[in-house]
C-alpha cells in the first residue's frame, strides 16, 4: 500500500523523482548521519528494499529498536549492511520512511492521503493503521494497516491492470 502511495505522490507532483535522496525529506536527521553512504539512499532504493538498511529481525537489538523506538531516528542509528542500491534486504524501516516521505512531500497526513487518493477511488475502506509505541507521528509504514480481504484484492487489481480500476 505504501508503494502505491509513493506512486500517487509522484504522479501528483509531490515528488519530482524516485531518485531523490531520501534525506532531503528529513533535514532534522541529515546532520546527524555519520555513514556518508546513507546520503546516497534514494526513494527508489527504499522502494526496492536496496537501501542498505538491514532486515530488523536479523539481530535482536535491531528488532527491539523497531518495536519500541522512534522509527525515524533509526535512519541515523541503524547500520547499513551493504552499499545503497547493491543488495536486497527486506527492511521495515524503509517502508516506514516512505510513508513519512509521502506525508512530508504532499503536506497532508498520510492516512488522509491514502483514504482520498487510493482507497476512495476504488471503493475500499481503511481500518486501523497502527503507530509505534514511541509514536513519531506516522503510522507504521511496514505493517498494521487493517484492510479486509476484498479491499486488499482491489489493490491487487490495480497492479494487474496497470493502475486502472473498474
Amino acid at each position: 500500500f505504501v508503494s502505491a502511495l509513493v506512486g500517487l505522490a509522484l504522479e501528483q507532483g509531490c515528488l519530482t523523482s524516485l531518485d531523490q535522496p531520501f534525506l532531503d525529506f528529513f533535514p532534522e536527521y541529515a546532520d546527524r548521519i555519520e555513514d556518508s553512504r546513507k546520503r546516497d539512499i534514494t526513494i527508489r532504493h527504499l522502494l526496492q528494499m536496496r537501501s542498505g538498511y538491514p532486515w530488523e529481525e536479523s539481530h535482536p537489538d535491531l528488532w527491539e529498536g523497531m518495536m519500541t523506538g522512534d522509527l525515524l531516528s533509526m535512519m541515523v542509528y541503524y547500520p547499513l549492511t551493504s552499499d545503497p542500491g547493491t543488495q536486497f534486504h527486506y527492511s521495515n524501516v524503509s517502508s516506514h520512511f516512505l510513508g513519512a516521505i509521502v506525508e512530508r512531500a504532499c503536506d497532508i497526513d498520510v492516512r488522509t492521503f491514502a483514504e482520498e487518493q487510493l482507497f476512495a477511488p476504488i471503493g475500499a475502506e481503511m481500518g486501523e493503521w497502527w503507530h509505534t509505541e514511541f509514536d513519531d507521528g506516522y503510522p507504521i509504514g511496514a505493517s498494521g494497516l487493517h484492510v479486509n480481504l476484498r479491499d486488499a484484492a482491489k489493490l491487487g487489481q490495480l497492479y494487474l491492470h496497470d493502475g486502472v480500476y473498474d
